[in-house]
Formats: structure tokens, sequence, C-alpha cells
């Protein structure tokens, strides 16, 4: 059983009345309604919430990282929802006539899948999108996203639509900005460059879960104004909604969250940009036929007091449900999902609607027999296409074409040794960054394992340089073009400087020449390189014993060679490939 408690509420017979009654509390009451709360919820620690973690789609460091953020994901996981991961999905190619072509849709870039603007999200998808590439926080977002559910009717104007998509809005960006920030990790503010720097969220970061109660009393304080700011955004929200129902004028409100202001929102833009790209999908006969069975919200205005209830749920509804019912709900999410993705994909749905209609509306869905049945009736390209899903189904082709894209001779060759590696790999349990980093990581479990050689993890972090390898532009435009420099010898009086770009890469194995494809079998030699690019190009460069520690001091400032004790010979070649850089010295007046 999933138990999760919820916040007090206080007087009010309405979610505004408690809304607006909770937002009045002064700071020090505010913070003692919150402390048993958060209390409540870290009885039992990270592992209470493993079951959660695994309905969700979700690793568990980014279910505890804040206690709203857990009750976000509750909230969509109750409704049904779990989250499909965008690798392991079939990219679907829409109909022309939608209007959304991306010529980089579906198309891999060193370890980056690219997914169109308009493909990457439809607020009447029945699940949430793990994407590694997204920051943790997408998490309880996403999942919000389908506990608010959404707003659809046949014919609906462009005007609905509008309406339904700045509600549908509303509570993720409330949760992101606002409540889920309350005590989340080790932070304060949201820091989207500190985030992209380090996206996953690790357990042992969610101090709330094990503080003594005076620590956390203080994060409490420090963090109440991202609560507050969370609820008067609703609360401005609603009023925006409210006055452009009334009046059938559009409401711009553009809003700065965050102590340094770095966020800066208009929801009403954000809404008028979901219809131009949504519009002529929800308009789509296949698209309407599938949307007509799955319960969307068919009234502006009820639809907003059902946004209303939903951030009431959020704040002060007590969570119970088992695990049973939410595989049930799923399941019956699996059976909208493959009907919708079969629309998408241009095909007709209208052989499956009405026993569709019949499995939905008595609750009970058979969603293997569903996926067999849609087996045998579709084309077999694209029955695989429909249900490799990202969660149920996954597309191993697709993920194969990821990793080719950033450490294509590893691929090639663990193939040869062992063509089940891939599937394990798409099995491992959901993880934030790259995918060559995540590679890596699952590289090492598996040499660890013995399954897999030594050297297939060192290969592949080669590889993952060479991809991911980027210029600086501080070596490429403010130092002396190599060219114009004489020999080495006469650069005197100058100094070196260090290549931002360029990353150590240390193996047993002679990985290089396996890159290649010069040795069948690398021999256990070690070996260090540096990795990087210059001119349009990537540079390995052998980085020896006698020049590591000069490499490394020019990391702290550009400096003569002399004084850091790179060999000539050595910082010449790196000269040539671009790892340093050279200028002459001046003196600051």
């Amino acid at each position: 059983m999933i138990d999760v408690p919820a916040l007090a509420a206080p007087g009010g017979a309405t979610p505004a009345a408690r809304r607006k009654a909770l937002a009045a509390l002064p700071d020090e009451a505010l913070a003692e309604r919150l402390l048993p709360f958060v209390e409540a919820l870290r009885e039992g620690g990270a592992a209470r919430w493993e079951p959660l973690a695994t309905l969700a789609g979700l690793p568990l460091g980014e279910v505890v990282a804040s206690p709203f953020g857990l009750r976000a994901i509750a909230l969509g996981v109750r409704r049904g929802a779990t989250s499909v991961q965008r690798e392991l999905r079939r990219v679907l190619s829409w109909p022309a006539e939608l209007g959304v072509a991306d010529p980089a849709h579906g198309v891999w870039d060193a370890g980056k899948l690219h997914v169109g603007k308009y493909q990457s999200f439809q607020a009447d998808a029945p699940f949430a999108t793990f994407d590694p590439a997204h920051v943790a926080k997408w998490g309880p977002h996403e999942l919000m996203h389908r506990a608010a559910g959404f707003f659809w009717r046949p014919g609906a104007t462009r005007w609905e639509l509008y309406l339904g998509a700045r509600l549908n809005e509303l509570l993720p960006v409330a949760l992101w900005y606002g409540a889920d920030q309350l005590a989340r990790l080790d932070e304060d503010d949201f820091d989207r460059e500190a985030a992209g720097r380090a996206p996953a969220a690790r357990v042992e970061d969610a101090r709330w879960l094990v503080e003594d109660e005076a620590a956390l009393r203080a994060r409490l304080g420090r963090t109440l104004r991202h609560l507050r700011a969370g609820l008067a955004y609703v609360e401005g929200e609603l009023a925006a909604v409210d006055e452009e129902r009334r009046t059938g004028r559009r409401v711009v409100t553009p809003r700065v969250f965050g102590a340094r202001g770095r966020a800066r929102l208009d929801a009403a833009s954000d809404a008028t940009a979901y219809v131009v790209g949504h519009a002529a999908r929800l308009a789509d006969p296949a698209v309407s036929a599938v949307l007509e069975l799955v319960g969307a919200v068919d009234d502006v205005d009820v639809y907003r007091g059902e946004i209303d209830a939903c951030h009431d749920a959020l704040l002060f509804e007590p969570l119970r449900f088992g695990e049973a019912e939410a595989r049930r709900g799923q399941a019956r999410r699996r059976l909208w999902d493959g009907l919708h993705r079969l629309a998408l994909a241009g095909e007709d749905p209208a052989p499956f609607l009405a026993d569709a209609a019949r499995d939905l509306e008595a609750g009970e869905v058979d969603a293997e027999a569903w996926a067999a049945r849609f087996a045998e009736a579709l084309e077999e390209d694209v029955a695989a296409a429909v249900l490799a899903d990202g969660r149920f189904g996954l597309d191993l082709d697709q993920l194969a074409d990821g990793v080719a894209s950033v450490a294509p001779e590893t691929l090639a060759r663990l193939d040869a040794l062992d063509p089940e590696w891939i599937e394990r790999f798409a099995e491992a349990p959901p993880a934030r960054g790259r995918l060559g980093g995540r590679l890596g990581a699952f590289l090492e479990s598996e040499v660890e394992a013995g399954r897999v050689p030594a050297w297939a993890g060192e290969l592949a972090a080669l590889e993952r340089a060479i991809a991911e390898a980027e210029v600086d532009d501080v070596v490429e435009q403010l130092t002396e073009p190599v060219e114009s420099l004489g020999p080495l010898a006469s650069l005197e009086g100058g100094v070196w400087v260090r290549s931002a770009a360029f990353r150590v890469v240390e193996a047993g194995h002679d990985v290089v020449a396996l890159h290649q494809g010069a040795v069948e079998e690398p021999e256990a030699t070690p070996g260090r390189w540096l990795v990087g690019a210059f001119r349009g190009a990537v540079s390995i460069l052998p980085l020896p014993d006698e020049a590591r520690a000069g490499w490394e001091a020019l990391a702290e400032a550009a400096r003569p060679l002399e004084e850091v004790g790179l060999p000539r010979e050595w910082a010449e070649q790196a000269l040539e490939a671009g790892a340093l850089g050279w200028r002459a010295a001046f003196s600051a007046r």
C-alpha cells in the first residue's frame, strides 16, 4: 500500500479558501504546520518510497528529492500514469498534414536524441516522459501534468484549446518553481546551470530525510518563500484565466522566479505556442476518435475547477492506494497509449475503438492481450513502432543507434562478443545524464560482473570523449595562430594557455589502436591521452607522465613553459593539436 501523508489543511470550505488561508499564515506558523507533515513523510527513510519509485518509473533519488515533489509523483501514479523512457520509445514520424515537420526529429547526435518541439509533449498523452537529458525536476513535473488531466472536446475552438493548455501547464509550473523547492535536496533557488552540470538527484542529497529537527526547521524556514511563490502563482494564474474566460481577451502575466530573477515565464505566450503546434493534431479525425474514449474534460469551466481541486489534493489530501490499483490504471493507459500512437503514426484506429471503449469503460484492460492483438492486426513495422512505448516495450534498435552516435566501435565489438548486452543496458534502472556517461557506468558494472572485458569500458570512455569534444574559443581565437609562430625555441617571454576543451582519458589498454581498428585485441598497455576539438577536428594526444604535472599546473593560469616544467617537444605537439595555445606576455597597468 502506498500511503502518502498530507499537510494539515487550514480552515476553509473550498480549495481557494484553504489556499488563501495557508498563504496568510506567518512564516513561523507556516513552518510549524509543515514540520509534522514532513516528519511523517520521512518515517522509514528513502526505502519506504521504493515501491512508489518503481511504479513511477523514476530513480528513487528523484522521488525523495522534496516533500511536495514526492506527493506530485504519487498523484500522477494514483491516476495510472508512469514514466516512459524517451530513448527506448520509438520516435514516430507524424503525418505531414499536422504541419510540425522537423528535419532533426529522431536524429541522434553524440548520444542526444532530438525529438521535435511539438512531438516531445502532448497534454493528452497518457504517460510521463523520462528523458535522461533532462534534469531530475522533470520527474515530478511530468507526473504533475498527468495528475492534472487535460481539456479536449470535438470541435473545440482555438480559444478553448488555449485556455485548456494554460490550465494544464499551471500546476506543473507552480510545482517546479514553488512547492518542489521546499526543502529540496541541499538547494535553495533552482539553478538551471548547476542542475545541467549534475542532472541526477541523489538520495544522499535529500537532507530533509535524515537531518535532525533543528536542521529541518532551519531548512523549512529558508525555503518557505518558494512555497509562497507557488501559491501566489496558482492564485494569479487562475485569476488570469478567469478574466480571460469572462472577457474573451488574452491576459499576459509575465512572472519572475528566484531571488536573482533568472526564471522568466509568460504562461499566455506558452499556451499560444501550444495551440499553434497542436491545433491541427487535436482536430485530426484519428486523434479525435481516440481522445473521445479516454477521459478528457470537455468543458473549460469544469477543467478550471479540476485544476483547483488537483492543487488542493497536492497540498492537503492524504493519498492512499494499492500497487495493484496503480498497475490496473497503467494497463488502461497502455491501451490509451497504443491507440494514441497508432493515430499519431498516421494509421486508422477505427477497427479497435469499439472494443477499446468497452474495456476502458469497464475499467479492466488486459494490456498483454491488447498488445498481442495489435501485433497480429497491424503491419509488422507499424506494430513494432506502436508497441515500442519505452516502458512495456523497448526499442533496442533505436538505443543501439544512440550508442553508435557516441561509441560506434564499442557497439560493434560488444555486439560481436555478446548480442544480448544492449538488452541488459536497456533494462538498467533509469538514470539521468548523457548517454555516453550512462553507457560508461553500465559497462563498469558489466566488467565487474565478468560479462564484458575490461577494455570495453575504456574504449567507450575514449569514444565518448571524441563524440562530445568541444572547442575552447580562448585557444582558438585569443592565442596566436600556430602557423604564425616560429620555431618553439624562439617563443621566449610568452605564456602558455591550456585548452579547457581537452579532457584526460586513462586506460589499461591501448584503446586508441582499438578505436582506429588497428588491432583485434588491445594490448594491456596502460595509456593516457588528451582528447578535444580544435579547428573543426578532434585531436588525440598522448599525455606522458613527464608532462602530466605541467598540464595540471596550467589549469590554474596561463604561465611560461619553464615555470610548469613541460617538455618542449611535447608542448610543440600540444600546440599543433590545439591542447595548448601561446601568446606574448603583457603587464597589466
